[in-house]
């Protein structure tokens, strides 16, 4: 499922609450005020997930660019950018109301995790899988422009681990590296390259160019749902099951409003 693991819980809360912020004006306020912090709560803290919070920062970040760049200046006396800045006001509250073992434990996570903000290279950051890709793209020009071919990255890459993950996960006769990358940056750069990672980002700037030529027609915050998810995506690949989420309810909330 979506929450296969604390991470994966906390990332699909991360998306349930940038939803809210989306469709703020569709819920009532109470059930925003409730549930916004319950889920930050159990979500973030509870979990103590980093990749939780690093996708609640990367939304919300892409959800206040896109939007002030499709409404201007006004953009700054709307509501939702006032739910946003509470939002992001509740998230480090949220934490102090740790206490105990709880707080201890969540202090030992975030300090296992302090290697992510040390002067460490990049490729020593990334998980197993991302580490060992981008390790081999990076060993051969041809693979980092042509990649190699959809869903085949980890056989090459399967002799470019980084040392650790060899020490803490060594694969033996019967259990073959056979795991892709969940970034999908990573992802679609192993699969097809530079070539194919350029074309999709022309897609995409031309798709974006087409809805903004054409917001007096097609809402705001569809073009919004589509450049948050189309980021999203690049950060982690599952988060783009959630989009047809955000389609049902976008077309279940228009519904009752007509």
């Amino acid at each position: 499922g979506f929450s296969y693991e604390p991470r994966g819980l906390s990332q699909s809360t991360a998306v349930g609450i940038l939803l809210m912020t989306i469709y703020f004006t569709k819920i009532p306020k109470k059930i925003l005020l409730i549930f916004i912090p319950f889920c930050l709560y159990f979500g973030f803290a509870k979990t103590m997930s980093a990749a939780g919070i690093a996708t609640m920062v990367m939304g919300l970040t892409l959800i206040l660019f896109s939007s002030l760049f499709l409404n201007g200046r006004k953009y700054f006396h709307s509501l939702q950018i006032k739910i946003v800045a509470i939002t992001i006001l509740i998230l480090p509250l949220v934490f102090l109301t740790l206490t105990g073992d709880s707080k201890s434990q969540f202090k030992k996570h975030m300090q296992n995790r302090s290697y992510l903000l040390k002067g460490t290279s990049l490729i020593d950051r990334l998980e197993d899988q991302e580490s060992s890709a981008l390790n081999f793209l990076l060993s051969s020009p041809k693979a980092f422009f042509l990649g190699a071919g959809p869903g085949m990255v980890y056989l090459p890459a399967s002799k470019y681990r980084v040392k650790k993950f060899e020490v803490e996960n060594p694969l033996g006769a019967k259990n073959l590296f056979n795991v892709l990358p969940h970034m999908g940056m990573i992802l679609q750069l192993s699969n097809g390259g530079l070539l194919s990672f350029s074309l999709l980002t022309v897609l995409f700037l031309f798709l974006l160019q087409k809805m903004v030529i054409r917001k007096d027609i097609i809402p705001t915050h569809h073009i919004v749902l589509f450049i948050l998810f189309s980021g999203l995506y690049l950060f982690q690949v599952r988060l783009i099951y959630y989009t047809a989420i955000a389609i049902g309810m976008s077309y279940n909330l228009g519904k009752k409003k007509g």
